[in-house]
């Protein structure tokens, strides 16, 4: 008989307990055993020592986040509820993030303020760039969101692992390296200075990724975060890479297809991409973090096995502030519950004062 897998069920607990509750349901209605810590021993020692042991002991991570960060240890500078979700990650063990609705009433007194609201925030934005999170307006919302979520987990069903037969399903990007995936913005030269093993885009540049199921496999897959690292960016001007720009200079997205997106660089500061929506009327949408498909109705491409469906990603890299900008794309996905990445190849941008 093969074991329950334990799931850790983690967010603050004072302002969440009929959260909490309902998530425990859900997990005892998925066939797997909720990890809870309702009461916090004594000493932080023990508080932070045993709800990072709980970690350690589940193959699954539940986050619950609503409007308060939670309690900080003294002498730390991180919320028990972070350093439990950090020691998922460490981990890697499958992670569910639910967010409570912006338009769920909450008690004043359940919304922080003050350094940890901001904290908060940060911890938001990180969750949403790392993964796709749902969002829940009541406690039979979350309940049966996260039912679902177990269900179609792999790590939750070991009985339904990857079957014999299934070559390996995965999701198949294009090369920026391939012809005309990486274009230069209208008027702005392509750059080919000594020294440079790749082209400098002056301004900013255009890329297109093209995306599909790789065919094999019995596996859907679903793309839920998109994220522009910066490897490396180095201030101000660089004497072998001055330009002009010739013509009338155009910027942004051009014509409007679907996922054209637009997003800025200041310094290392990657800004909330905004997405074309009708390039004719001027309606965009834009991420709420640095996760491009973090709109307020997430986005998130899903590709069936056995259908011939493919997406195409375009958009516009504009740089605003003057520098060397070294760049990749960074692809967050998952198959059957199995979380994977994929990062494009490196670019180089460049922009003058």
């Amino acid at each position: 008989m093969a074991a329950v897998p334990k799931v850790m069920l983690s967010s603050t607990s004072l302002d969440l307990p009929k959260y909490r509750t309902a998530a425990r349901d859900a997990c005892l209605a998925a066939g797997t055993f909720p990890m809870m810590m309702e009461h916090l021993p004594a000493s932080d020692a023990d508080a932070v020592g045993v709800s990072l042991r709980m970690v350690e002991e589940t193959e699954i991570y539940v986050g619950i986040l609503a409007h308060r960060y939670g309690y900080v240890p003294e002498g730390a500078d991180r919320s028990i509820t972070q350093m439990e979700y950090e020691r998922a990650v460490e981990r890697g063990i499958p992670r569910l993030m639910f967010l409570i609705h912006k338009d769920v009433p909450v008690l004043v007194d359940d919304i922080e303020i003050g350094p940890g609201a901001e904290k908060l925030k940060a911890f938001k934005d990180r969750v949403c760039r790392d993964r796709v999170v749902r969002f829940f307006r009541s406690e039979d919302d979350l309940r049966a969101g996260l039912i679902q979520a177990l269900r179609e987990l792999p790590a939750a069903n070991p009985a339904a692992k990857a079957l014999p037969d299934d070559p390996g399903s995965d999701l198949n990007i294009s090369s920026l390296r391939a012809p005309r995936r990486l274009t230069p913005l209208a008027g702005h030269p392509v750059l080919s200075p000594s020294g440079y093993a790749t082209p400098v885009y002056s301004g900013g540049v255009q890329v297109s990724f093209t995306l599909a199921h790789n065919g094999a496999g019995k596996r859907s897959i679903n793309l839920h975060a998109l994220v522009l690292e910066v490897l490396r960016y180095q201030p101000g001007a660089v004497a072998e890479l001055a330009y002009v720009i010739e013509g009338e200079e155009v910027l942004g997205a051009g014509v409007a297809r679907p996922h054209v997106f637009q997003v800025t660089l200041a310094g290392s500061r990657v800004e909330a991409a905004r997405w074309v929506v009708d390039a004719t009327r001027g309606v965009v949408h834009q991420a709420r973090s640095g996760n491009f498909l973090d709109t307020l109705e997430p986005r998130v491409l899903t590709f069936p096995a056995g259908a011939p469906d493919i997406e195409e990603i375009q958009g516009t890299v504009l740089a605003l502030q003057s520098g060397l900008y070294e760049l990749r794309f960074v692809f967050h996905y998952s198959v059957a519950g199995e979380d994977r990445d994929r990062r494009s190849e490196a670019f180089l941008v460049y922009c003058e004062e």
